[in-house]
């Protein structure tokens, strides 16, 4: 059985996880600085970093990797409003709540709404597998969520800037894959993510992935920013469905690949 994707990400990868795998420089280190939904790390093999600045998001992935308890509780929840509404409700309670339920909020917050972006539940009459597709696809995840969990065993997850991740890993045997927040003049959702990058951000990452000892893979879409910086590296593109649509037809995007190897 091929394993679900665990969270609905903006801007997430699962869809082109094989495809950003193929072009991995060879390593021994592997390191995301922008964990988020972390469908790449799934598939890489061998020492792993996961990092981001979101603790929540870090939260999430260290009760999925270390606890059978948020996994059995995970399996008991149904798919409704009812249940939506229950964890919302919760949130002025968050900073009382223990680490678990803390994981288990921010999971149906990700997983329940529209295009994972936390703020409208998602609700479909589409029908899949005989029922509405959004039941149906939160059955098939919860099946495999025991595979999604043993795919992360081993990883190190860390709470820590892309700043602080590119300094302290950095080594001629680290690959960094970055997946960072699509820069503002090239998305059409304005407010995605819960910790957004400016323009300067961007430009300091950009600076800093051309200094590093290792490789690095950078996602993104195509933009002038990153094609400048990036001039002397491969580059490879990929036509996909802007997800993030709310129309019945999505317009279709350039996810690019920068690599320096």
């Amino acid at each position: 059985m091929t394993a679900s994707q665990f969270l609905k990400y903006h801007g997430g990868k699962f869809y082109l996880k094989d495809w950003i795998r193929f072009y991995l420089p060879k390593h021994e280190l592997y390191v995301e600085p922008f964990l988020g939904g972390g469908a790449v790390l799934q598939t890489v093999r061998g020492p792993r970093v996961g990092a981001d600045v979101n603790s929540k998001l870090i939260n999430l992935w260290i009760q999925l990797r270390d606890s059978d308890e948020f996994v059995s509780q995970v399996q008991d929840i149904k798919y409704s409003k009812l249940v939506w509404d229950y964890w919302n409700d919760w949130k002025s309670h968050e900073p009382m709540m223990d680490p678990l339920d803390q994981a288990i909020q921010y999971l149906i917050r990700l997983r329940f709404s529209r295009g994972g972006l936390g703020t409208a539940f998602a609700w479909s009459e589409r029908s899949r597998g005989g029922q509405p597709g959004d039941v149906n696809a939160w059955v098939n995840f919860k099946k495999s969520l025991p595979q999604i969990q043993r795919s992360i065993l081993g990883v190190s997850f860390r709470l820590a800037s892309f700043e602080q991740t590119l300094r302290e890993y950095d080594s001629p045997t680290t690959c960094f894959y970055c997946d960072p927040p699509y820069l503002h003049n090239v998305r059409t959702a304005t407010k995605a993510y819960d910790y957004e990058m400016t323009y300067s951000q961007h430009t300091d990452l950009c600076n800093m992935l051309l200094d590093i000892k290792g490789t690095a893979v950078v996602s993104g879409y195509a933009n002038e920013l990153y094609d400048t910086k990036f001039s002397s590296w491969a580059r490879h593109v990929r036509n996909m469905p802007n997800n993030a649509g709310q129309g019945s037809e999505k317009a279709r995007r350039e996810e690019v690949l920068w690599i320096k190897e």
